[in-house]
């Protein structure tokens, strides 16, 4: 549609149920090139997009900009108008930055059309809560076993494939048959990208400790309501896709 390769990870998230990615009800690709990301929305009122050329990075930051419509509108005609989603991308740049912040009325800017509402808005996000499937390389595997775990250090062992299992303990809602229909989601967590991507951009909540009997077994809980374990190995497993 967009003339740009798809990313099979986003478009996977994009298809797993709302119970486990909130962002389900957006559609996902890249411009692999230039390491830009975009989203929008299904309904066509919101286009986001992101500058991947940070992701992972202690200190640095990702910029993003989110275009709004008060109806919807095909936002394939914004690239299509511009030539190139990097060709929209450096146009939002080259506006100073302070223009945003109240929301930047940008219809003639971008499409020439002032008679069509479309609102944009900046903002940065630190690259360290930002995923990348172009980026895997910023994350640097273990090199020796940690003393003492904590969410970054797990990160890394994940994203690298340095473990032996992964898996789901239980994982509660508020919706208790349907937990019990899935019997918890106990069992292999099949795609570690994924898993680590969703720690990675909102680690809220999520602690990493060394389980007490077993020294090579590490618990990764979100709370109480999301509880899970690998095992650590040096060696990666081989299952790291990049």
């Amino acid at each position: 549609m967009f003339g740009y390769k798809t990313a099979e990870f986003l478009t996977t998230i994009n298809d797993r149920n709302r119970r486990d990615w909130a962002t389900s009800t957006q559609s996902f690709c890249l411009d692999v090139t230039h390491e830009l990301a975009m989203s929008y929305s299904k309904d066509h009122y919101f286009f986001q997009v992101l500058d991947l050329s940070n992701a992972f990075l202690r200190g640095k930051t990702c910029v993003k900009y989110r275009l709004t419509t008060e109806k919807p509108y095909s936002f394939s005609t914004i690239i299509g108008d511009n030539g190139s989603l990097q060709n929209v991308f450096e146009k939002l740049e080259a506006l100073d930055p302070g223009t945003y912040e109240q929301g930047q009325e940008l219809s003639s800017y971008l499409l020439g059309k002032p008679d069509v509402s479309l609102t944009a808005y900046r903002r940065e996000r630190k690259a360290i809560r930002v995923f990348s499937p172009l980026h895997l390389d910023h994350v640097k595997p273990l090199q020796k076993e940690p003393k003492k775990w904590n969410v970054r250090l797990a990160m890394r062992a994940l994203i690298n494939g340095q473990f032996s299992t992964l898996k789901c303990n239980g994982k509660y809602s508020d919706d208790y048959a349907y937990d019990a229909a899935v019997n918890y989601h106990q069992g292999t967590i099949a795609d570690h990208i994924y898993f680590a991507a969703k720690i990675i951009e909102d680690p809220s909540g999520w602690r990493v400790y060394r389980d007490r009997d077993n020294k090579k077994k590490v618990h990764l809980n979100c709370h109480h309501f999301d509880t899970n374990e690998f095992i650590f190995q040096l060696e990666p497993t081989g299952t790291i896709e990049q």
